[in-house]
């Protein structure tokens, strides 16, 4: 661990990996810390074993002619959330206006950052796709389902084969976080990758005419979340602001939510049935594209159903047709 001290305030000395953490997300409350003063009881802030603590010493503890953070007598652990709430003041988190969600939000940031297990991300694709989404391969911290992972509609055996257009189509793959649990990988979250996506509206003018898009994330734990968008903004990919089936048009570039129609060109899609698709569900058959915009773009079907099924249901068109 790193016990490098930074001072960022008069009152306020963190050990370097925390500076580092401050520094590099984007968080209201890590800019409050990185530019306001405190008069608190506690300082010498470093990070613990354990991803959902952290550490400080009472200034009554304090010696400046020893190492203030390597050595743990008087040392005082509790958790991110509480932290928050001790450092900041009431009246600070009014003034600021800081949130229960701004909060959470800077919660998982740190939970994220400081993850200790044993994982790897894996971009997958073809056959590779339909293994990692069987609820079988998926990841139970201490033997309980948890997490908007195990809320998926599309985990069942059963419905595995609904995901062809995914498997079968090469601009479309998937971002795997994977645990090693006793030598065993087991998935903890995913999210679907779309490449060659094309701009068909911009709002926000920042994009250019064809990006790659990172769709909804599923998480065993809500901090994964933060570990996939900053893979993403690494990695060349855009990905969804909010992560549900809903806000189809909106997109985070560097935690700034930004609204754009998009629609994708697949090289095969005529299946037996379909996959639910959270943000890009209307399907122009002829085409062969999909898109995010339900109002502006031609589509036949929208593919929001469990079972496979095609809305409205596909019908056969006669070659001829009559007036009444």
């Amino acid at each position: 661990m790193n016990h490098k001290s930074v001072r960022i305030s008069s009152n306020l000395d963190v050990s370097e990996d925390i500076f580092q953490f401050l520094i590099n997300n984007n968080s209201l409350i890590s800019e409050i810390i990185l530019n306001s003063e405190f008069d608190i009881d506690m300082n010498y802030f470093s990070s613990t074993e354990f991803a959902d603590k952290i550490s400080y010493l009472p200034r009554g503890k304090s010696d400046t002619t020893s190492n203030q953070y390597g050595n743990k007598t008087g040392r005082i652990t509790l958790k991110i959330g509480r932290f928050v709430n001790k450092l900041l003041s009431e009246e600070m988190m009014s003034r600021h206006g800081v949130t229960k969600h701004e909060i959470e939000k800077f919660v998982n940031l740190y939970k994220s950052w400081f993850d200790p297990t044993k994982y790897i991300l894996k971009v997958v694709s073809g056959q590779e796709i339909r293994k990692w989404y069987d609820e079988e391969y998926y990841y139970t911290p201490s033997g309980a389902p948890t997490g908007t992972l195990w809320n998926s509609c599309m985990r069942y055996k059963k419905r595995l084969r609904q995901l062809d257009l995914y498997c079968e189509n090469p601009n479309i793959k998937m971002l795997v976080m994977l645990q090693d649990v006793d030598g065993e990988y087991l998935v903890r979250c995913r999210a679907i990758l779309w490449n060659n996506v094309v701009v068909d509206k911009d709002f926000s003018g920042l994009l250019p005419n064809t990006i790659n898009i990172m769709d909804r994330i599923y998480s065993v734990f809500d901090s994964d979340v933060n570990t996939f968008k900053k893979w993403a903004n690494t990695n060349g990919y855009v990905p969804k602001y909010e992560q549900n089936a809903k806000t189809h048009q909106f997109f985070d570039i560097k935690g700034e939510v930004i609204r754009a129609k998009c629609s994708i060109v697949l090289e095969k899609i005529n299946f037996l049935s379909y996959p639910y698709l959270d943000t890009f569900p209307y399907l122009n058959f002829g085409y062969k594209q999909i898109s995010n915009d339900e109002y502006g773009f031609c589509w036949d079907y929208k593919l929001v159903q469990a079972n496979g099924n095609l809305e409205p249901p596909y019908q056969e068109q006669d070659d001829e047709v009559t007036e009444d």
